[in-house]
């Protein structure tokens, strides 16, 4: 089976698993750069045929936005404080984009599995922008490396979260990530495969935390990275962006689209 990452031949069946309880699904995991892939996923249109595109399981989204919204702002006051304009890709209702704007970050929407509820009047037009970031994106692509290489051209710099296959190695087929009863999550990546991505695109791959990569052209040191995203200095960078807050400045905004 050809690894749909680095497209190494070498890749072998480790496992199969019922998937939306209907549908006995084949796993593959590459001796080359280690991701772990499912066989071609016919089962997509209807993974996501529900209105919402994020799966009913999935009780982990407030907290996640909302952590990650302040892992992100001290990291972009740290090391990109003067970016002009951000973008959340497949950035499901729009609680994240919503977020770092009342924090005073010029950052857009984008998902087309979802609507957006909490950041309308903010869908992105597809500009370029500066820094791009993609929660749970990952695991749902059918071609990574394409998506990569849009993402790419729309920005420079791009944060991704992911649960990287080491976790899979001590859990096996019990492990919560693969998500069997919602069909969507079909790749996973290890430390390997984020590397030759980064590599390939000539970034450098800087893990920020377990499961938050940064691909940038930056070199970040583990150091400075661990100092970044301390209790301390979060909680410092999202008092001095909440001063910076768009909430009022967004409302003008809305309020001035609808006098016209």
């Amino acid at each position: 089976m050809r690894c749909i990452i680095c497209h190494d031949d070498y890749s072998e069946q480790i496992f199969c698993h019922t998937v939306l309880e209907k549908y006995e699904v084949a796993y593959y995991k590459c001796k080359c750069c280690g991701a772990v892939f499912t066989e071609q996923p016919f089962w997509l249109e209807e993974a996501y045929g529900e209105e919402s595109g994020i799966a009913d399981i999935d009780t982990g989204i407030m907290v996640r936005n909302i952590g990650y919204s302040k892992i992100l702002n001290a990291v972009l006051s740290d090391f990109f404080p003067n970016i002009e304009s951000a973008l959340d890709y497949g950035g499901g209702h729009g609680i994240f984009t919503r977020l770092m704007r009342d924090l005073g970050w010029n950052y857009f929407w984008e998902d087309k599995y979802c609507n957006n509820i909490f950041a309308r009047m903010f869908e992105w037009s597809g500009q370029k922008v500066e820094f791009l970031s993609a929660f749970e994106v990952c695991e749902h692509l059918v071609n990574p490396i394409e998506t990569f290489k849009n993402w790419f051209s729309i920005a420079e710099n791009v944060l991704i979260s992911t649960q990287v296959v080491s976790a899979y190695e001590k859990e096996g087929v019990n492990w919560w990530y693969f998500s069997f009863e919602s069909g969507q999550h079909i790749v996973f990546y290890d430390m390997n495969t984020l590397e030759y991505i980064a590599k390939l695109f000539h970034k450098n791959c800087i893990q920020v935390n377990n499961n938050l990569f940064l691909f940038t052209s930056k070199f970040i040191s583990s150091k400075k990275m661990k100092r970044c995203i301390s209790l301390r200095n979060i909680n410092k960078a999202y008092l001095q962006s909440s001063k910076n807050s768009k909430v009022i400045s967004d409302m003008q905004y809305i309020k001035g689209l609808h006098s016209v």
